[in-house]
């Protein structure tokens, strides 16, 4: 909450879960560490793609924007990064696979974050299929007194108006990793396959030598 936002997140930004959720993981990236094995840590961005869970947070923004739900209307200036799955897939290849990586922490991102508003107007027209509306400007004076109150705000109301979840995954561009999906192309592509179509990639897509730990809820 003191984070003053001057920067995306990295891999290098300080850990600071305000859930037994995310303390969970923080205490499971230490163990991992302090075991002395091989290993990459890996913080994903919002991974989306066919076959999400119904609560999982962009399938949650897309059915908001479907009924057209008040907050949705608006040009949200909070800017949150994204990762395709297959992008996702990518990356976790990648990072088991360089030596430079090892020991080290990674946000697994796509390339810019996206503006909340620019998402609500993507997910219109590249997943529903409807011309995109105009979104309503937000007054300056609102964005500033939230910005100001951030500290006080649950975490789904802060990414609304300020950088809180926006990423940089420059460190993983340095080994090579390059975004292939952006959100317009993904999002058409959870609307051609269906809502529960089989997910883009998991880990079939690794060899037969890796394997990914992954937190549980």
């Amino acid at each position: 909450p003191d984070d003053p936002l001057d920067r995306p997140l990295d891999g290098d930004s300080p850990a600071a879960p305000t859930t037994d959720y995310g303390r969970f993981k923080l205490e499971g990236e230490e163990l991992t560490r302090r075991a002395g094995l091989p290993h990459v840590v890996v913080r994903p961005a919002w991974v989306y793609g066919p076959g999400m869970r119904g609560d999982s947070h962009v399938r949650v923004l897309i059915e908001a924007v479907g009924r057209r739900a008040p907050y949705t209307l608006f040009d949200l200036p909070g800017r949150v990064s994204l990762i395709y799955i297959d992008d996702m897939a990518r990356a976790l290849v990648l990072l088991s696979r360089e030596a430079a990586a090892a020991g080290g922490t990674f946000v697994c991102a796509g390339d810019e974050p996206i503006r909340r508003g620019s998402l609500f107007a993507e997910s219109d027209e590249h997943y529903h299929g409807r011309r995109p509306r105009a979104r309503i400007p937000v007054p300056a004076g609102i964005v500033r007194a939230a910005a100001g109150l951030r500290r006080w705000l649950p975490l789904k109301a802060q990414v609304l108006f300020t950088d809180a979840i926006a990423c940089s995954n420059r460190p993983l561009r340095a080994l090579g990793f390059r975004e292939t999906v952006l959100p317009a192309e993904g999002l058409r592509s959870m609307r051609h396959r269906g809502d529960h179509g089989e997910r883009a990639s998991d880990q079939s897509i690794l060899s037969a030598d890796l394997r990914v730990v992954e937190g549980e809820h």
